[in-house]
């Protein structure tokens, strides 16, 4: 008979080392995954006191971007405190977006999610009045210059308090679209009104 005590005991213990050397290897690679895996709720690059100004293809400013500080997380997210976004347009006075935070995808052109406290000026100039737009979120598109909300908005143009929910907004144009619930406040000269469509 082929299975000898002896057999018996060495395929006994065969089979044994090769439990014991699965169980390692697999324990081995196991551990090494966990070493390797990549925390993504902490940063792992940040810079403090940013400032980045993009030019066009003519050499005329674009956009100027203000942060105290990015944080750069694994998975291509920046986050942005306290950001000042400047949007240059064609013959007019730039926009300052301000808010608490900004996120974007790493890229020199991509969407800005900004919340909190969101804030886009112009100052008067010329025949343009000064325009102050407040909303709780926005998204951004620096290629477009378009901004975007579903979000309650206020905006204050000479005096004059229109607020609504959601709006679309081309800052190269100066032009707002005031989604609905639209309803305001007009001020010419001494005269109060209120209006709501």
């Amino acid at each position: 008979m082929w299975l000898s005590k002896k057999n018996i005991i060495w395929l006994l213990i065969l089979i044994l080392l090769t439990l014991i050397s699965s169980r390692a290897a697999y324990h081995m690679l196991h551990d090494k995954q966990e070493k390797t895996a990549v925390d993504v709720t902490k940063p792992d690059a940040f810079a403090n006191a940013l400032k980045v100004k993009q030019m066009d293809v003519s050499g005329k400013p674009h956009m100027t971007l203000a942060t105290p500080r990015i944080n750069h997380y694994p998975n291509g997210v920046v986050v942005l405190s306290d950001p000042i976004i400047v949007v240059h347009v064609d013959n007019g006075t730039p926009w300052h977006v301000t808010a608490d935070y900004a996120q974007a995808l790493q890229g020199s052109n991509a969407p800005f999610y900004l919340w909190g406290h969101v804030k886009i000026q112009r100052a008067a100039s010329g025949k343009n009045p000064a325009i102050t737009v407040t909303t709780p979120a926005i998204n951004y598109d620096p290629t477009t210059k378009l901004a975007v909300t579903s979000q309650e908005i206020t905006l204050v143009e000479s005096g004059n308090r229109m607020q609504a929910v959601g709006a679309h907004a081309n800052l190269a144009l100066g032009k707002f679209d005031l989604l609905a619930n639209v309803r305001g406040e007009y001020v010419q000269q001494g005269q109060h009104s209120n209006f709501t469509p």
